[in-house]
């Protein structure tokens, strides 16, 4: 089974560690087994469905109740945080035909009432104007609406929203990460401060009063001065909605903790420790408490938990059976997350959560999932970091030129399905 491509058998594989808890090497433990697990992808992703025609309808109400329909995989932009971003590299797209096709038979099988236009950024769909205009003017005698997840930050994805929301109006999300330009720059979100001003001024003048922003703090290299920048952002931001609509509007603000991800530029980065992190998102709140703004961020303890699991290592499956027997169970949920369990679970295990969470790795060091091959070459993610270290962008390669990450040198992918 482990010879086929995209499969991995961890019990194959021999891992070796220095005293120190690095690990030494990561071998077959025979001759036939590969020592490179390569991604599997599909080649010709226009051909496939890649979300249930018959999915099963809940008779309650559920956070996601409405269709999905995935209109292309993967994302170029390349911000340098994501993931998602380099791991389902290259971009494949489905055909305008395919997709109309798609949600009419899953319409008659479900009876929603929403369709959600999914992928990593679904305003970058090449023919993005054409598919909306078609399913809006096909189901909106029905009452079905059209949804966009989180929008890029230009007029042009702004356009779109106000074409999409002749249905039903929601709020408009944008997510400009930070709040200065230099760090921006050194995440590569490729978005100027002057753009998501003008997206946010063509929203309140499109008639919409409620938006959401996302941001993130403890990212690589942030200072004082790029946590004040959010502040600064959203004073505008108010200003500029009172101005165009009035006292009546209402901005939600998301703030995360980084969390550095495998497979990424900042997957050698350390995560900020809890509580300067914890310090940040204070301060943020208290400085954002207005009446016409709510604030969200998460418990600081989950997201250290994340960043230990996130480039954990196979010795973390006897502290994750260890957490399950002291009562770790739903974590997800506020009222059920139990950080001291998972602290005592790590002790009893003999490992260290700052070890996998708050330790800088170095360049050459062996990383847990350096046998595994997600298309995207550990080099352009070493010159990406180097880059971002000196503020400097990489441009998304569908619109400018190949940025040689490795991704699309399979000869039987189909990239583009014009």
């Amino acid at each position: 089974m482990a010879r086929i491509e995209g499969i991995y058998v961890p019990s194959l594989y021999e891992v070796s560690y220095f005293e120190d808890g690095k690990i030494k090497s990561i071998t077959p433990k025979k001759k036939q087994i590969p020592p490179l697990i390569k991604k599997r992808l599909i080649s010709n992703f226009n051909q496939v469905s890649s979300c249930p025609l018959f999915p099963i309808v809940p008779n309650i109400n559920v956070v996601h109740d409405r269709i999905t329909l995935e209109v292309f995989r993967g994302c170029t932009r390349g911000c340098r945080f994501c993931q998602a971003g380099m791991i389902y590299r290259p971009v494949r797209e489905k055909s305008v035909e395919n997709l109309i096709k798609l949600a009419d038979e899953i319409l008659a099988h479900t009876g929603y009432e929403e369709i959600s236009l999914s992928s990593l950024s679904s305003s970058d769909y090449s023919e993005i104007e054409k598919l909306i205009t078609l399913l809006v003017d096909r189901f909106k005698e029905k009452g079905v609406g059209i949804s966009l997840p989180s929008l890029r930050i230009d007029s042009f994805s702004v356009g779109l929203a106000q074409q999409v929301q002749r249905v039903r109006k929601t709020g408009l999300t944008f997510a400009p990460e930070v709040g200065t330009q230099r760090l921006r720059d050194v995440i590569n979100k490729n978005v100027q401060e002057e753009d998501l001003y003008l997206s946010i001024r063509a929203a309140f003048k499109g008639g919409w009063r409620k938006i959401k922003l996302y941001f993130m703090v403890g990212l690589p290299t942030e200072t004082d001065e790029d946590v004040e920048g959010i502040i600064r952002l959203m004073n505008k931001v108010d200003r500029m909605g009172r101005e165009i609509i009035g006292r009546k509007i209402n901005i939600n603000i998301s703030v995360s903790a980084f969390v550095p991800k495998s497979h990424t530029p900042f997957q050698w980065d350390a995560q900020e420790e809890r509580e300067a992190l914890s310090k940040k998102i204070r301060y943020l709140k208290n400085k954002l408490n207005w009446r016409n703004i709510s604030f969200s961020y998460p418990d600081i303890n989950r997201s250290y938990l994340e960043a230990v699991f996130a480039r954990g290592d196979r010795r973390l499956g006897e502290v994750l059976e260890r957490a399950y027997y002291l009562g770790c169970k739903f974590d997800a949920w506020r009222e059920q997350f139990n950080f001291e369990a998972w602290q005592k679970a790590f002790a009893e295990s003999g490992l260290s959560m700052e070890f996998y969470a708050n330790r800088v790795r170095k360049d050459d060091e062996i990383l847990p999932w350096d046998h595994i091959s997600c298309g995207v070459k550990k080099e352009y993610l070493l010159k990406e970091k180097e880059k971002a270290l000196k503020g400097e962008t990489t441009p998304d390669c569908r619109f400018d030129s190949c940025t040689s990450c490795g991704a699309c040198e399979r000869k039987d992918l189909i990239i583009w399905n014009n």
